[in-house]
C-alpha cells in the first residue's frame, strides 16, 4: 500500500488561513509505503521521500508523495511519486 500526506500549497489562501497554512509542517510531502502479507502482517514499511544518489540532508529531498506502487517483473516494488517538479520512479526492495 502507498499513500503520502501533504498540502499543495498556500498561494490561495489570505491573512490568518495564509499565516496558518505556512505553519503547517506538511507543506513538504512524504510517502509511506507498507507491505504486508496475505494474513495482513507487516514484512516492511518506508516513510520518507524519494532521494537521488549523493544526497545527504533534507535540503536536498525534494517534496514527493507516493501515488501508485505496483510489483515489477523482478519481484521489487515500485513507487511512482509526485514530486514537487515532476514525476519520479523509485524502486524497492525487501533489504
Amino acid at each position: 500500500m502507498a499513500c503520502g500526506t501533504g498540502i499543495e500549497g498556500c498561494e490561495e489562501f489570505e491573512g490568518s488561513l495564509l499565516k496558518e497554512c505556512l505553519k503547517d509542517p506538511r507543506k513538504t510531502w512524504r510517502s509511506y509505503l507498507i507491505k504486508i502479507n496475505n494474513d495482513g502482517h507487516l514484512i516492511w514499511e518506508k516513510t520518507g521521500s524519494f532521494t537521488f544518489p549523493g544526497e545527504e540532508n533534507d535540503e536536498d529531498i525534494p517534496s514527493t508523495a507516493s501515488e501508485w506502487i505496483f510489483e515489477t517483473k523482478k519481484g521489487n516494488f515500485a513507487s511512482v511519486v509526485d514530486l514537487g517538479f515532476g514525476l519520479g520512479l523509485e524502486i524497492l526492495t525487501d533489504n
